[in-house]
């Protein structure tokens, strides 16, 4: 597994704040592949842990998700990351 892989796993199964809104859910409705949201943050987890930095403040946002959600996933994703270097995760 991945760091990117396990941190977006665990991000979108296990975080209290991804829970905590239920209208970014992660998984398309065949519930195997995931939403815009999961793409998003799955992409903004792939970037921090390719080139080793916080993709908090991307300036792109993609359709269907709004800057304000944008940035809230950019935050986790940065965090998350962050945390599994630690060995947090």
């Amino acid at each position: 597994m991945t760091a990117g892989e396990g941190s977006t796993r665990s991000l979108w199964m296990e975080t209290g704040e991804i829970a905590e809104r239920p209208a970014l859910d992660m998984y398309d409705i065949d519930r195997e592949h995931p939403s815009i949201y999961g793409t998003y943050l799955a992409t903004c987890v792939v970037y921090a842990t390719v080139y080793r930095t916080n993709p908090t403040g991307f300036t792109y946002v993609p359709a269907g998700i709004t800057p304000e959600v944008a940035g809230f996933l950019q935050r986790i994703a940065g965090e998350a990351v962050q945390d599994y270097a630690a060995g947090k995760l």
